[in-house]
């Protein structure tokens, strides 16, 4: 396995070292230091020997690498703005280091400071701030972006906040994200524009493209349908109704409002093929692809679940370029490694967590799943009805696998389990594959000709728009639609896959057996 799908294996043990860090952390860090040194030195003695403890080794030293990571990632740093905290007044020079989500009341944002000035006394600082800027009244603006130099007065302090019985408090969401301090602005004006910024001009041009998309949807359909669609090209959610929200939430189609790896795999389609009908080399158009995805993972927000598809759609295209056959499963190890490496905190989130699960889920069964319906669908006569049953077995299978991966993760976090969701997903999920084209292509003729795609979205877009908002409130009024359960623990979920492997195993053995007793049929006959 560490020869065929090495990054796969050695994600999985890293993610165990983090997971092993996380769930055991009364103990002290310098005790999970020196394990990590301890587990790392036996792991690369054993690889030098190699032969047959070369995996066993490989394993080790990658568990101890996740185990250092996250203990050195969890401490705030010696000059970490945080040390200045709790400040009733404080004035902090820095950069904008996240796009601002602004919001009715309130505009929020990472800032990296720089400087900051507390009683008097200016300090050298260092870190990332949660920023909280409130805005009392619709008139005031908040027009900053990522890259910004700005200065800013307002109160600082620890990061805190309770939590739920056996959740995580708002306090250690942020420590996974580096952040070990708050900051409230109070009006607008208190936030002020410096020169000298540096701007990333390609998350510049991301925003800005969001922001036209947006716009541009605003102008040329209903408010509600406007939402539905920004939902659906880029997981923003924040215009929605809160009754449609609720129903969408409750029929488990609440990921087609959250951009992930669907929405990706989508667009790079899009993206690929468009670039080939326009005669582009095909290295050039897999190139060309890969900068698409990367800004649409941008435009997104970069949630975890659109840069996890993005690392594995660019390892596939660079496969192309470079000629080489990828392995999903080493794609799917290798975008682990790269979030992980970055951010060990996010192995925790329900994102990440769901987002794996779901497509490992995919990854193995697919094959099986395909198998079984192959003979039925090659038998068919005909080579439209084997290509339309193909797409539809296809098709249903990515769905209920995608949701049997993710079940245990959403039940844990949301107490919820969406028993409707599977007949909901069927009749949606499809109508993404003509939404997301037709609504990106119309949102951008917006920009320009906004008369031309009303028009174009009256009678092209606001008809599927309608249908999906209409099953999912139809599917949300279902008795038992979704049934709130406890958390389950971790013993429950390591039962829960343990099974699915088991019913994998088993499903190839009798395939297996099958395909050799009609081998020595045909034989026979």
């Amino acid at each position: 396995m560490l020869a065929t799908r090495p990054l796969f294996v050695l994600s999985i043990a890293f993610m165990v070292g983090i997971g092993a860090v996380a769930v055991w952390s009364s103990l002290s860090t310098p005790s999970w230091i020196g394990a990590g040194c301890a587990i790392g030195i036996v792991g690369l003695i054993l690889i030098a020997r190699g032969g047959r403890v070369l995996l066993a080794g490989a394993i080790l030293a990658a568990g101890a690498a996740g185990v250092l990571r996250y203990t050195g990632s969890m401490r705030a740093g010696f000059d970490d703005i945080s040390r200045l905290a709790p400040a009733p007044y404080a004035r902090v020079v820095g950069f904008i280091a996240s796009d601002p989500d602004v919001r009715t009341g309130r505009a929020t944002f990472y800032l990296t400071p720089v400087m900051a000035l507390t009683a008097g006394i200016a300090h050298r600082v260092s870190g990332l701030t949660s920023v909280l800027v409130s805005i009392p009244h619709k008139g005031a603006e908040f027009d900053f972006h990522d890259g910004d130099r700005v200065e800013l007065i307002g109160s600082l302090d620890r990061t805190s906040g309770l939590s739920n019985s056996g959740q995580d408090s708002w306090a250690q969401y942020l420590a996974r994200r580096g952040v070990w301090c708050e900051m409230h602005v109070r009006r607008p004006v208190s936030i002020v524009l410096l020169s000298g910024g540096q701007p990333n001009w390609f998350r510049l041009a991301a925003w800005r493209a969001r922001s036209a998309l947006l716009r541009s949807l605003r102008s040329i359909l209903p408010r509600q349908d406007a939402a539905v669609l920004a939902g659906v090209l880029l997981g923003l959610r924040t215009d929605l109704p809160t009754d449609l929200l609720a129903a969408f939430v409750a029929t488990g189609t609440i990921h087609i409002l959250a951009t992930a790896g669907l929405h990706v795999g989508i667009l790079y389609k899009l993206v690929l093929d468009a670039l080939t009908w326009l005669t582009a080399p095909r290295k050039a158009a897999a190139l060309g692809t890969i900068g698409a995805l990367w800004l649409y993972d941008l435009m997104a927000g970069g949630r975890i679940a659109v840069t996890r598809a993005v690392i594995m759609a660019t390892i596939y295209l660079v496969g192309i370029v470079i000629e080489r056959s990828p392995d999903i499963l080493n794609s799917l190890g290798c975008a682990a490694l790269i979030v992980l490496a970055f951010s060990p905190g996010q192995l925790l989130d329900t994102g990440f967590e769901a987002s794996f699960a779901a497509v490992l889920m995919i990854a193995l069964m697919m094959p099986v799943w395909e198998r079984y319906w192959d003979p039925a669908v090659e038998g068919m006569r005909g080579r439209w009805p084997r290509l339309i049953c193909r797409r539809t077995t296809e098709l249903v299978g990515l769905t209920l696998f995608a949701q049997a991966g993710a079940a245990p993760i959403i039940a844990r976090s949301f107490n919820v389990v969406a028993l409707a969701g599977s007949f909901a997903n069927l009749i949606v999920v499809p109508i993404l594959f003509y939404l997301i084209p037709a609504g990106l292509v119309i949102a951008i003729a917006g920009i320009w000709l906004p008369s031309i795609a009303g028009v174009l979205a009256h009678w092209l877009l606001a008809g599927p728009i309608g249908f999906i908002v209409a099953v999912v409130t139809w599917a949300a009024r279902v008795p038992a639609a979704s049934t709130v359960i406890a958390s389950p623990s971790v013993v429950q979920i390591a039962a829960y896959f343990t099974i699915a492997v088991f019913v994998l195993l088993r499903s190839e053995a009798w395939l297996w057996r099958t395909r050799v007793t009609k081998k020595r049929q045909t034989r026979r006959q």
